[in-house]
């Protein structure tokens, strides 16, 4: 009788613990299915599947400020409502970001299809902001490098003139038609007008100067000469801004021929 008390406990203890473990086993598929179906809610609501499409009309047209702030506006807005978790909130403005900057490079390439006929400021400012976005670097990035070329270019005759106001030197020139012949391979804008003819410009400056060097230096290597015979001074008069205009743009030669006090 007494083996068969222990018995009935044991069976009572197993059965006792066994109903506390298929409770416990059914309180947790009870609450992984709950959140199961929160997480599904929230990612399946017609909010999201609609800022999605959104989005992906976004980035199926060239890049506006305005299109871009109002689809934000949007979002925030449902978050704030309770229309989106925290975690959806973050992954749908990074569906945003990306469409965004997708609509940026198509706007850079339109811009440049249509011969950069119009300042790029805010596209551009745009960009470098989008280039630190997660993931966003690699479809926005090869527009900014060559925007920093069609930049580079447009400032090349500043660049050259500012050199002219010295002496003609071989090594600058050579480093300045080099930069000019490195930026013109940018075949991307080759059909900017605005770039290719800040090209042709800087060449242009290049060569009035290395031709005008040439003849100074002709004249005057003739001058030293003999700087009493007339027919060698006359050369170095020639110079003079009174008879030259082109020197004016010269500041070191209008010097230098100011200091052999042949001009009035």
């Amino acid at each position: 009788m007494q083996r068969t008390t222990r018995d009935y406990r044991r069976l009572f203890l197993i059965l006792t613990l066994a109903a506390a473990v298929l409770g416990a086993l059914h309180l947790l598929s009870s609450n992984d299915d709950g959140g199961a179906v929160e997480t599904d809610t929230t990612v399946g609501t017609p909010e999201a599947r609609s800022f999605m499409l959104a989005c992906d009309s976004l980035a199926a047209r060239p890049w506006s400020a305005q299109a871009e702030r109002g689809l934000q506006m949007r979002l925030d807005l449902a978050a704030s409502q309770g229309l989106l978790s925290a975690d959806e909130h973050l992954r749908l403005t990074n569906y945003l970001r990306s469409s965004s900057a997708a609509s940026m490079q198509l706007a850079f390439q339109t811009w440049v299809g249509g011969g950069c006929g119009y300042s790029p400021n805010e596209l551009e400012q745009a960009m470098r902001k989008a280039v630190n976005w997660e993931g966003c670097k690699p479809i926005v990035e090869p527009g900014l490098r060559l925007l920093d070329t069609y930049r580079q270019a447009l400032g090349m005759p500043d660049r050259c003139t500012q050199y002219t106001r010295g002496p003609f030197e071989q090594a600058k020139d050579a480093e300045l038609r080099g930069t000019i012949q490195h930026l013109a391979v940018a075949r991307e804008v080759a059909g900017c007008s605005a770039f290719s003819n800040a090209l042709v410009r800087s060449r242009g400056i290049l060569d009035e100067l290395a031709a005008f060097d040439k003849e100074f230096r002709e004249a005057e290597n003739v001058y030293k000469k003999n700087p009493n015979e007339f027919s060698y001074r006359m050369l170095m008069v020639e110079f003079c801004p009174e008879n030259n205009d082109r020197i004016k743009q010269y500041p070191h030669y209008l010097q230098q021929v100011r200091d052999y006090g042949l001009c009035d």
